[in-house]
């Protein structure tokens, strides 16, 4: 059983996405149509007000093509791990590029949690020597950001703690900034009922003051 899904699955389900439209191959609205629907999924699933992105993993065994003799209630319970990881590597990767001026970005995370766990050593490569876990990821953010307290919190909020909801109707304002120093505002309106789309989503370049 792992705890570790959001991020094996989640994170690379955020990459899949965003490197389409680094290569140019999608374009960056169909990027953000994505993302949008990935915010208003985890913000308006009934599963995320009673388990973490830790408690989701684990319960792969059960979800996952998996038999199980317990009758379940999983539309109201459970919020897939690769939803709500992606949805936390979006908000991990802008977050650090805030605090750092774009100077640090989720791929300097990726990067640092390959040279640690993903590596492969001997003679059969699929093998690594050390296995990454909840709390090894947590040190390599520390590490990466430069500020215990900020991982901490992090991890404690986002990772093994309950995400805090918005309400339907709620807009949700993302901002990032480009390579050429012009920032992108992304406004996602949440949908009238737990379970449904976005409703309005809005890209716009502007130059920060």
């Amino acid at each position: 059983m792992s705890s570790e899904l959001w991020l094996a699955e989640g994170f690379t389900s955020y990459y899949g996405g965003l490197v389409l439209a680094r290569a140019e191959i999608t374009s960056l609205d169909r990027l953000l149509g994505s993302l949008g629907r990935t915010i208003s999924a985890v913000s308006t699933s009934p599963g995320a007000r009673f388990r973490s992105a830790v408690d989701m993993s684990r319960l792969a065994p059960f979800v996952d093509a998996a038999q199980s003799v317990d009758r379940t209630y999983g539309a109201n319970t459970f919020l897939s791990y690769y939803t709500h990881g992606a949805a936390i590597a979006l908000g991990l990767d802008l977050t650090l590029r805030d605090r750092s001026d774009g100077a640090v970005t989720l791929d300097t995370f990726m990067r640092a949690m390959w040279e640690r766990y993903g590596k492969p050593e001997g003679s059969e490569p699929p093998a690594v020597a050390r296995p990454y876990d909840v709390e090894g990821a947590r040190q390599v953010l520390v590490e990466v950001a430069g500020d215990a307290a900020f991982a901490e919190e992090f991890f404690s909020r986002h990772i093994t703690g309950i995400l805090r909801q918005h309400a339907p109707g709620d807009t949700v304002t993302v901002r990032y900034r480009r390579r050429d120093g012009s920032v992108d505002e992304t406004r996602v309106t949440l949908g009238g009922a737990p379970g449904l789309e976005v409703v309005t989503l809005a890209a716009r370049g502007s130059s920060r003051g």
